[in-house]
């Protein structure tokens, strides 16, 4: 679970504490053994913004899950459905 995010995105605020820190969300991440890596884009980062490009983004926040069903990566909407995460989790 790839996690892009900045201490200025609201957005990116309102994910963290409403979705990516519930308690369910975080039970199914734990049991699934999900690798979750954040990067900060608190300061521009070329390499960030070279990866979100390459992504056909140009903003944040970014999220995006890899499995073996999607080893590209599926990416999700700025706005966090911690529903529809666990659902892509447990696929």
């Amino acid at each position: 679970f790839l996690d892009i995010t900045a201490d200025w995105c609201l957005t990116c605020k309102y994910n963290k504490s409403f979705i990516l820190n519930d308690k369910n969300l975080i039970k199914t991440i734990n049991e699934n053994k999900v690798i979750m890596v954040q990067l900060d884009w608190s300061k521009k980062d070329k390499y960030i913004e070279k990866f979100l490009f390459s992504k056909n983004r140009y903003g944040i926040p970014f999220n995006e899950i890899y499995n073996s069903k999607y080893k590209d990566g599926f990416i999700l909407p700025e706005l966090l459905n911690k529903y529809q995460i666990i659902k892509l989790i447990n696929k």
